[in-house]
């Protein structure tokens, strides 16, 4: 059974057109006769309605307020889509082997140095030894360029404040000429007047070969370390920069002159590991004996140490059985020399053979 959905009275019947007009006619009825319609409401609404005139609006005084402008953009939302999964590629081995060089570490891990103020000895010009007037004119001038000292007029000045009191050099600078202070290259010029720059005697070839073949590496020096330019490093290398330093002070660098007989003098350790049996130059032999290394070296002595104590044990062994040999007792001794002897019993003299007469 299908149930109507069409609306119904309270009595159940179905509401009609007419019964919608019938309802809509009397609400209009009862809106219009309300209990608020009454006189003195109607005069209440009559002088608020009167207000809304133009001239009774004047009479008020309405404030005028000043609402600043924003200008200002809001910026859309974006929105970064989120990847669920991102696929990355597999670790590969790499072909680069690191440095583990330990002298390497260490010269990076040094402190920059810093360079140290310059101050200058105090300058006396009467021939002492510890004094050098051209080491004292150059350490002058490297500490007015620290200080940023560049005009004559005021190195001039700082320069007597460097010489000692009642020096020989005082007494000089004070007596100096006005022409001398012209400038400062004038005064460098009057200075070296007064004490000349030393002249180094050079060496001859000969006494720079003789230096180089004296220039000897110790047995006790192998295998150990020492100080080269500030820096530590092996006995050997710094054995062989010298020698190519005093090569090349002596003119034979570039030659093999003189490497065969400075190779001989090394310790028999340093002879064993060379394996180059020809040389260019004295660059190829010290760079061969650098690239020894020190653990190497020290594998090598310890055998050599080894070798020599048992030589020496054997050889006190030879001299412990001598000395017994040369302490037996005389009838030992005597005895000994009779077994060396030989004894043979002598022969009788054969008689002449001829014609004899017998009575």
């Amino acid at each position: 059974m299908t149930r109507s959905l069409r609306a119904r009275t309270a009595k159940g019947y179905a509401v009609t057109e007419k019964d919608l007009k019938e309802t809509r006619s009397s609400t209009a009825t009862s809106e219009a006769s309300s209990l608020l319609d009454t006189p003195e409401e109607r005069s209440r609404n009559n002088s608020i309605s009167s207000l809304s005139s133009t001239e009774d609006r004047s009479i008020i005084p309405f404030p005028e307020l000043d609402v600043p402008v924003i200008d200002f953009e809001i910026p859309e939302p974006y929105l970064e889509s989120q990847l669920r999964h991102t696929k990355t590629e597999p670790l590969k081995p790499t072909s680069i082997i690191p440095n583990y060089d330990l002298n390497t570490f260490f010269a990076l891990a040094q402190p920059k140095a810093i360079m140290p103020t310059e101050t200058p000895q105090i300058f006396h010009g009467d021939g002492q030894k510890s004094e050098n007037p051209a080491d004292f004119l150059k350490s002058f001038n490297r500490a007015m360029r620290q200080q940023t000292i560049t005009a004559s007029i005021d190195k001039l000045d700082a320069f007597s404040d460097y010489l000692g009191t009642g020096s020989d050099a005082e007494t000089w600078f004070k007596t100096l000429t006005t022409t001398s202070k012209v400038s400062w290259t004038t005064f460098v010029t009057a200075f070296e007047t007064r004490w000349p720059p030393i002249i180094v005697v050079e060496k001859t070839k000969a006494e720079h070969e003789r230096e180089l073949l004296e220039h000897l590496l110790a047995d006790a020096e192998v295998g150990t370390k020492t100080t080269l330019y500030d820096r530590e490093c092996w006995t050997h290398e710094a054995w062989a920069t010298k020698a190519l330093q005093l090569a090349t002070s002596a003119g034979i660098a570039a030659s093999t002159s003189m490497i065969w007989q400075v190779r001989g003098k090394l310790p028999s350790v340093i002879k064993d590991l060379l394996k180059v049996d020809k040389y260019t130059d004295w660059s190829a032999f010290t760079k061969e004996v650098k690239e020894l290394k020190g653990n190497r070296i020290l594998e090598k002595k310890e055998q050599y140490t080894k070798q020599e104590r048992e030589v020496s044990m054997l050889r006190a062994d030879v001299a412990r059985l001598q000395q017994r040999n040369s302490t037996q007792n005389p009838i030992t001794a005597l005895q000994n020399q009779f077994s060396r002897m030989s004894v043979n019993a002598p022969k009788a003299p054969s008689a002449p053979i001829g014609n004899s007469t017998i009575t």
